[in-house]
Order: structure tokens, then C-alpha cells, then sequence
């Protein structure tokens, strides 16, 4: 290079702006869809029962302290009140065993083992296919039941023949609750409620999943207009 030739770099094009987002779609769904944990452990035991030549003890218990638990998510509001008692609980149930011993609970132990309910391959099989159908359900459903935030508009799609409700969008509320920490956890489930200005009453949005995602592309899309947003835990709630 000569002296005093300066040397020269092409120009590093400008990276494209990324789209403005046109709509959000919101979906609301059953809380069947926190069974998706047996669902998967059926299909587990399934295998592990039809690979087996003998009965597996620990697989019927597997199965059952997991459907237990799916009972549980459904059944109940688990506040945070709530899961650090039961949590507590269970510190104080784990202590209490230790302290009494295998000798003391071997009573408990056979009383159990002499429970057999004869769940074999086929009964776990049958299990992960009916809930595969349910969910294949749910799944067809929310694609003509959801929710559409649009600049403008909120649209409420819902039936074959493609229902349409509307209501305005600009100085819309909105008001995300995670009211139950074990749907948070399963699935990132949360509430959501969004209170149009123009409406007296809220529009109350149960089981949307991924719940953070959500509101941040809600707040992505309304950005220039006036939408409020608060997020909390709640111990106990109320309806707006």
C-alpha cells in the first residue's frame, strides 16, 4: 500500500428493522392440560412394564403419587401461604419418619404392599392414549376459541363460523395474577385480565400459559398506547 493511501472498509449494512408486530393471540385452555405430567409418566411406565418379564413394585407407586400430584394442581389454589406450609409439612413429615424409624412404620409398609391394583402395560398404554385424545381436543379447540389484541381492537374469536366479538383497545388495563405457584411452575400459568376503558366489566382470562411471554408481546404491541400492567403473587384475589 503506498504512503498515505488511506485504507479503506466497506460500509457494514444497517441491520433490517425488525417488524412491527400486527396482533398477539391469546389462548385460554382447561386445566386438563396440567396433566400433561401423568400423561408423560404413563407412557414411561407403559414401557417399563411391557420391557419387564417381572412386576416392577415401584412403578404402579410412581404412577400414582404422580397422578396425585396432577389431583392436587387442579383441585386446589396453591398460594404462597399455602406451599410454604406445605412444604413446611413436609420437612416435619420427613423428620418424623426419620425419628421413628423403619421398625416403627414397617407395619405402614406392609399395609401397602399388600395393595394391588393390578395395573399392568396395557392400563398405562390406555391411559396416554385417552389423555392424547383429550388433548388433541383441547388443542382443536383453542384454534376456534382465543382471543386477538390488535392496535385498535380486542377480538374475541370463538366457534366453526367464526363468532367475532369486539371491543377497543386504546387506554386498555391490563393485569397479569399468577394466583397458583404449581400451575406457574408446570406450565408458566397465570390470569390475565384485560379491562377495555369503554367496558364496565373486565374481560378474565384463566390457564394462559407462558404467561410472561404473553404480556410482553401484549406490551410490545401497545406500546404507544396507554396500558397499565401490574404483576403479583396472590395469597388470596378477587375479581375486578
Amino acid at each position: 500500500m503506498a504512503n498515505g493511501e488511506a485504507e479503506t472498509t466497506p460500509a457494514r449494512a444497517a441491520p433490517a428493522p425488525r417488524p412491527a408486530r400486527r396482533h398477539v393471540l391469546i389462548r385460554a385452555y382447561p386445566k386438563v392440560v396440567f396433566f400433561w405430567l401423568t400423561w408423560i409418566v404413563s407412557l414411561i411406565c407403559g414401557i417399563i412394564e411391557a420391557s419387564s418379564s417381572a412386576e416392577i413394585a415401584e412403578v404402579p407407586a410412581l404412577w400414582f403419587g404422580v397422578f396425585t400430584f396432577n389431583l392436587l394442581v387442579v383441585s386446589f389454589e396453591f398460594t404462597r401461604i399455602l406451599s410454604v406450609a406445605l412444604i413446611f409439612f413436609g420437612f416435619m413429615l420427613f423428620f418424623l419418619v426419620k425419628w421413628l424409624g423403619a421398625d416403627k412404620l414397617k407395619f405402614l409398609g406392609d399395609l401397602l404392599s399388600g395393595i394391588n391394583p393390578g395395573m399392568n402395560a396395557h392400563f398405562y398404554f390406555v391411559v396416554f392414549g385417552v389423555f392424547t385424545l383429550i388433548f388433541l381436543f383441547v388443542f382443536i379447540q383453542s384454534r376456534f376459541n382465543y382471543w386477538e389484541i390488535q392496535p385498535n381492537e380486542i377480538l374475541h374469536k370463538r366457534g366453526f363460523m367464526g363468532d367475532v366479538e369486539r371491543y377497543p383497545a386504546p387506554n386498555l388495563r391490563m393485569t397479569k395474577e399468577i394466583y397458583d405457584v404449581l400451575e406457574y411452575i408446570l406450565l408458566r400459568g397465570g390470569r390475565l385480565i384485560l379491562q377495555p376503558s369503554s367496558e364496565r366489566q373486565a374481560i378474565i382470562l384463566d390457564t394462559i400459559l407462558n404467561i410472561n411471554h404473553v404480556e410482553d408481546r401484549v406490551k410490545e404491541l401497545l406500546g404507544s398506547l396507554q396500558v397499565t400492567t401490574t404483576s403479583h403473587l396472590h395469597d388470596t384475589h378477587d375479581h375486578p
